[in-house]
């Protein structure tokens, strides 16, 4: 991601860019999301970092913002989480026909 996020740094002149942290480096653990922020705003140059999530991943949110680092968030279809949308869509339908 460092190195996609810095070629586009290189190649913009005004524009706000916005680095996904990838899955597996915010989730469960602050101060993992924040070291992986501040990786990616140091090495890439980015504006800003994203990262997709709701009441979970708060604690990670707050100790990036305290860092003075802008945080995105991600409404709407969140492609990292995906699979377990469709798990939970699965399981809903399975009881669904379980019932009838």
């Amino acid at each position: 991601m460092i190195y996609h996020a810095a070629s586009v740094m290189r190649g913009v002149n005004r524009a706000l860019v916005v680095v996904d942290l990838p899955f597996g480096t915010y989730q469960g653990n602050s101060k993992n999301a924040l070291f992986s922020a501040i990786r990616i705003m140091k090495e890439a140059g980015a504006d800003a970092v994203k990262l997709e999530g709701g009441k979970e991943v708060i604690e990670s949110v707050e100790r990036i913002l305290s860092a003075g680092i802008p945080v995105m968030g991600h409404l709407g279809l969140t492609p990292q989480s995906i699979h377990k949308f469709v798990l939970m869509w699965f399981v809903q339908l399975t009881k669904k026909k379980l019932k009838s």
